[in-house]
Formats: C-alpha cells, structure tokens, sequence
C-alpha cells in the first residue's frame, strides 16, 4: 500500500474524530446538564423548567434563571441568570493560556437585573463580577474555579472609597450514581470601606467543605467558614462610643456515619466582640447530635427541600409552618 494513501486515510480519520468528537460531546454534556439541572430540581427546588439550552458543533449555551419573589423585605421581585458557556472537547481552544484536553470545559456567569449589572459594571468594566470556570474530565470528575476580580477606587456615587480584593476558590468533585465526593476551598482576603458616614474593615473571610454522598443521595462531611476580623464606626455623637468589632469567628459543622446511624456536630468560636466600648470573649457554642437515623435524616432533607420550593412560590412563612 502506497505512504500516501495511508497518510490520507489518517488525515481522514483524524478529521473525522476532530469533527465529529466535539458534536459527539455536545449531544452528551447536554445530557449531563439536564440531569444535573434535574437533580438541583429534586435537592434544592430550582425551578427546571425556565432553562435554556443551545447546543451547536464546538459549543453550546445554556441558560437557567431563578426568580426571587417580592415579599416584606423586597418591594418588587427580580429575576437572577446563571449563563454558561460549554466548550466541546476532547481538546478545548480558547479557555486559559493552552488547550485542555477534557470532556467538555464550562464557563458560567451571573447575569443580574439591569440596575445591578450597570452598577457592577461601574466596578468591574468588562469582567465578570464572579466567574465559575469547570474542567470536566473523562472520568467524570470535575474541577472548579471560582474567581471575583478586585477593585480599588471611589463608588459609583462618590460618597466612599472602596477597597475589594477579589475573591478565589477551587472545587473538585466526583459524582456518580452510586455516590460522590468533593472538597472546596473560598477566600476573600477582604473588603474596606471608607467615607465620612463611617467605614467598614472585613478581613480574611474563608470557607473549607469536604463531603460524601451515599447512594441514598445523603451527604456527610465537614464545613468550616471562618472571619478573621470585622471593625465598623458609624458617626452617631448621641450613640457615643460607635465602635463595633469582631475577632476570630469561626463556625463549623460535621455529620459522620457509624452503624447506620449519624452523628452531627456544631461549633462556634468567637475571640472577642467589641460593642460600645463593651469588650467580650473569647466565647464558644458547642452542639452535638447523636444517633441519627439515615431514614430521620432523609426526612429531615425532605422537609427542607418542601420548605426551599414554597418559598420559591411564595407562600407566606406562616402558611409554610401551617402545612409543615
């Protein structure tokens, strides 16, 4: 057999696969999206049915919106998008300094009500307020990058200065039907804002969570957040001293199984809490559940989800606990 027909039989066969591998691809990440869009219906109320999904050869688009309902605190309801975009594999283009040799990468953003997106824009330009980037692996697997970019300079009316200095987290996880795992980590190294009607000093805030999933679809795990230091001053010369401050808060919570049943701890540590000049701390708050059955837990997650999706509708907290 001649060099140059066997050289054209792969060229063709990688054309096929380089052109046919992505809208391959496209038709399953589109799967893999409506069932995890499925699975966020069941575990967590998001309504499924207001989401859009565009698939095309190298790249799809998906959109899901959640609706906010007006209630006592929010005079008028809003509406809140999640907007991906879906990157084909095996080897994606375009998204990072080299191609990524993955099942599919997804880049989503929020896209908010009109007179919020303006004001953010003010502060942002053209990036995105926060950005998930996910790699999708072969094997399922998937890692996360979240990201908010900093900003530093005057607010958009002028009366204070504002110092933000972005935010960053990673998530890996490993979900299949028979369970899952992840961990994830957030960091915010803080937030300062200063003006003459006061100022406010956030720093440190942080977020660490590992869990696993049984084939009954309950988690366990451990979660921790985490504040380094909070100051606020507010000019009120009838309130005297103004000065509020917060040190070392951390609160934290574990479920783990043992024969069956599930134990849940809750702490909180506090360092000290400053308020008009009053100085406490340090403090701690310790609860622990033992014994927990995993039908009382599902149960429990149950009733939880019932609550999440009646809020969602709108029904009034009193009528929620009625039908509870």
């Amino acid at each position: 057999m001649k060099l140059s027909v066997v050289a054209g039989g792969v060229v063709l066969i990688a054309a096929a696969v380089g052109l046919g591998g992505p809208y391959w691809l496209g038709i399953q990440a589109e799967k893999s999206y409506q069932g995890a869009l499925h699975e966020a219906s069941l575990e967590y109320g998001v309504d499924a049915k207001d989401a859009v999904y565009h698939r095309g050869w190298f790249s799809s688009t998906a959109r899901i919106t959640v609706h906010v309902p007006a209630d006592k605190a929010r005079a008028k309801s809003y509406a809140v998008s999640l907007v991906s975009k879906i990157h084909h594999g095996p080897v994606v283009f375009g998204v990072g300094d080299k191609p990524v040799f993955a099942y599919s990468v997804v880049v989503t953003t929020l896209a908010l009500p009109r007179e919020l997106d303006e004001s953010l824009h003010y502060y942002f330009k053209d990036r995105a307020p926060l950005q998930a980037t996910s790699v999708v692996g072969f094997d399922g697997g998937m890692k996360t990058h979240l990201s908010s970019p900093a900003y530093r300079g005057p607010s958009q009316d002028g009366e204070v200065n504002i110092t933000w200095r972005g935010l960053d987290g990673d998530m890996d996880a490993m979900l299949t039907a028979h369970g899952g795992d992840y961990t994830a980590h957030v960091t915010a190294p803080g937030l300062l804002v200063t003006g003459n009607d006061g100022n406010l000093d956030i720093q440190t805030m942080d977020f660490t969570s590992q869990g696993h999933r049984l084939q009954s679809g309950l988690w366990f795990g451990n979660a921790a957040a985490s504040l380094a230091k909070l100051d606020a001053d507010i000019p009120a010369p009838e309130a005297g001293d103004n000065h509020f401050s917060l040190t070392g808060f951390s609160l934290s919570d574990s479920v783990s199984p043992k024969d069956h049943l599930l134990s849940a701890t809750i702490r909180a540590r506090l360092a000290t809490l400053t308020v008009a000049g009053q100085r406490f701390g340090p403090g701690q708050y310790d609860m622990e559940l033992r014994n927990l059955s995993e039908e009382g837990a599902n149960k429990y997650r149950d009733i939880l989800h019932d609550v999440r999706t009646l809020r969602a509708q709108g029904v009034d907290p009193r009528e929620i606990v009625a039908r509870m």
